[in-house]
């Protein structure tokens, strides 16, 4: 058995890490970054982003972004998704 410790950055063990939504195609974890919450964020995250795309007449549509592998979702998916893994989460106690 190899006694070398694996690398385990930073955030690895941060709770708000572990506390976060995860993006359900990779895993990685959503954080917020706008100008309130971007503090919060643990060093060598990054957040998810928003994507605008025109439509025909006029109308726009809104899409966030994982930061990681580029999955894209709804601002309705994605907290649908949020609300599903806290729900999740609170039933393995």
């Amino acid at each position: 058995m190899c006694d070398k410790q694996t690398y385990r950055p930073e955030w690895a063990n941060d709770e708000r890490t572990y506390n976060a939504f995860k993006c359900p195609k990779c895993g990685y974890p959503q954080f917020c970054g706008c100008p309130s919450c971007k503090d919060d964020i643990p060093n060598g995250m990054f957040p998810y982003r928003w994507k605008y795309e025109d439509l025909p007449e006029g109308k726009t549509l809104e899409l966030i972004v994982c930061a990681n592998c580029n999955f894209e979702g709804s601002p309705d998916f994605w907290l649908d998704e949020e609300g599903k893994q806290y729900k999740d989460k609170s039933t393995e106690k």
